[in-house]
């Protein structure tokens, strides 16, 4: 049996939320049995027995015969599924949708740094050791490498997000 969760399947779900409802399709798995057996294997009253067969019998998971007995008529309740599946909902969208952004180290907008500081590609040095005025070298979009001992890089980063998208 496979369902859709979904509001019609409610009633399926709450009769599968009951640790004897649960018992009772664990006996009916193995072999038939009627109201009276499962009342003693589940030591407890052929009423109650009966109310959890009903909700079993009206979510589909178990049906009831009626077959002749020593005294009249006895319910014979027997599994009517072996497979359950739940089919949910289509996302609308992924659950860890991400945008990426990556900036080249050179890439940034402004600066204020102290020796010790320095730039590099990954050939070569761009201008002199510790001087901040090559931080403003045009090479430095090449950079593959910095450092300074003190200050900071200041990048600005394009939100290329669309509209109807959100952070």
């Amino acid at each position: 049996m496979e369902i859709d969760l979904s509001n019609k399947s409610i009633n399926l779900l709450k009769a599968l939320a009951s640790p004897v409802r649960i018992q009772i399709i664990e006996f009916l798995s193995k072999r038939e049995m009627n109201i009276q057996e499962l009342s003693e294997h589940l030591n407890l009253s052929k009423s109650i027995v009966s109310s959890h067969v009903k909700k079993l019998e009206a979510a589909q998971i178990v049906e009831t015969r009626r077959i002749p007995g020593k005294n009249g008529v006895q319910k014979i309740s027997l599994l009517r599924v072996n497979y359950l599946g739940i089919n949910f909902p289509n996302r609308k969208q992924s659950a860890y949708s991400h945008y990426d952004m990556a900036l080249p180290i050179g890439h940034y907008v402004d600066y204020n740094v102290s020796p010790v500081c320095g730039l590099s590609t990954t050939k070569k040095y761009i201008g002199h050791f510790d001087d901040p005025k090559y931080f403003m070298d045009p090479e430095r979009v090449n950079a593959g490498i910095l450092w300074f001992s003190k200050g900071f890089v200041e990048y600005k980063v394009p939100n290329l997000l669309k509209r109807s998208e959100t952070i």
